[in-house]
């Protein structure tokens, strides 16, 4: 068995892992990186003619290259069913964003549809055998909808794939589960370096900052992640801002759809319905104009105000508002600069926002200490760590505490004996 990292190695974004075994190649996550007004980045395309390939999650740094696999050829990709709505959604999106920025995508639409056409759905614990002649279960990662720990049985060994994943309980999901008896594990390292602040405390900072907005006649923006986040906080806020206008908008509103298709993956469907039901989904440009009249809580992509509607919002929220970012801004996206510097790039220029800013950690990531219960409780001969901007320092630190452990490098290839 060989595994080669196109993507993923010592670095957050587009993730991907080449599976080799008896001239049999299974492709796990094919993802991008995308950059605030510039060119996404993509993994590296393979040589060898894949036989299958299996997406843990929907989310673009794990799935937003999947059609570049059928310019070549056309092969089953298995995942659960939200993750095939969650990504066509997405792909469909970031391809329109792309070229609306002056950038060519490198696949076609055909492609896409290609892609979308050749799925195969695999539910949550049940073991299939793929093309390629390996089985596959996976097994809910607790991170967004339909997202999997992915296990796979290659030459008599068990090879487990994190993609991303939560051991904790959040408002959409369960922590995640896994098989323990396993070989090789392939984890996301992306919190390896630090823990999340309490879950219920980031909560009540949110909370409290709504509240004081509010008190002050302004409104309350929440920057959110279409997909997971836009969803955790529509929970979050169910019932605790009786007679206050929740304003949705944005890709949130086709991606809460999608989580209201699929409640069997969600830990508490009729909590997310009846926290839809009682919010204004905004479907016209006027919805937007009344949002911003005062004492309204808004909830609008993009997450890290690289885009979307949210930056709308931003240049029209009356005084005396607040802006809640909820979860990590990049260095050098407009997220940063506000929690930051106070200030978003526009037009090339920096523009002061005088709002009341807070940022809150809603991560649906493990912290390092959950990597570590993970790594204790499987007890693998091999960790390899990846999807990370510190896995060189983390296999060193499994290293020292006696495990097996690589964090290989970009295009590296790491053969299993």
């Amino acid at each position: 068995m060989k595994l080669t990292f196109l993507g993923g190695a010592g670095e957050v974004g587009r993730s991907a892992v080449l599976i080799e075994s008896a001239g049999r190649h299974t492709m796990v996550d094919y993802g991008i990186k995308i950059y605030e007004g510039g060119p996404a980045e993509y993994p590296l395309v393979p040589y060898k003619k894949i036989n299958d390939v299996v997406i843990s999650h929907a989310h673009l740094d794990h799935v937003g290259f999947l059609p570049m696999v059928y310019e070549r050829e056309i092969v089953p990709w298995y995942g659960t069913p939200p993750t095939a709505a969650l990504a066509e959604l997405l792909i469909a999106d970031a391809m329109k964003v792309q070229e609306l920025n002056g950038f060519e995508n490198p696949y076609t639409v055909e492609s896409f549809e290609r892609a979308m056409n050749n799925f195969e759905a695999v539910e949550y614990n049940n073991e299939i055998k793929m093309k390629s002649g390996h089985t596959l279960t996976l097994h809910d990662a607790g991170h967004i909808l339909g997202a999997a720990i992915c296990e796979l049985g290659i030459e008599g060994r068990s090879v487990i794939y994190t993609g991303d994943f939560n051991l904790s309980d959040t408002r959409m999901h369960k922590g995640a589960s896994f098989a323990e008896d396993i070989d090789i594990l392939i984890t996301e390292s992306t919190y390896a370096d630090r823990e999340h602040p309490d879950r219920k405390g980031e909560e009540r900072k949110l909370l409290k900052n709504i509240e004081k907005a509010l008190e002050r006649g302004g409104c309350a923006l929440v920057p959110a992640f279409a997909v997971g986040r836009a969803q955790e906080l529509l929970a979050i806020l169910y019932d605790k801002f009786e007679g206050v206008d929740i304003y949705l908008d944005g890709m949130a509103i086709k991606a809460t759809d999608i989580y209201l298709r699929f409640p069997e993956y969600i830990k508490d469907a009729e909590a997310l319905h009846e926290s839809v039901h009682n919010a204004i989904i905004v479907r016209k440009p006027y919805m937007r104009q009344r949002a911003v009249k005062g004492q309204s809580i808004i909830i609008s992509p993009a997450g890290m105000l690289s885009g979307g509607n949210a930056l709308w919002y931003l240049d029209h929220l009356p005084p005396n508002s607040s802006v809640t970012l909820t979860g990590y801004c990049a260095e050098g996206t407009n997220g940063w600069r506000l929690a930051n510097k106070g200030c978003i790039l526009k037009d090339g220029r920096e523009k002061k926002m005088n709002y009341f800013v807070e940022q809150v950690d809603l991560s649906a990531h493990a912290s390092r200490s959950d990597l570590w219960r993970l790594i204790k409780r499987t007890n693998p001969e091999l960790v390899i760590a990846m999807h990370g901007d510190h896995c060189f320092q983390f296999a060193d630190e499994l290293k020292e505490k006696g495990f097996s452990a690589i964090a290989p490098s970009m295009g590296e290839t790491i053969p299993i004996k």
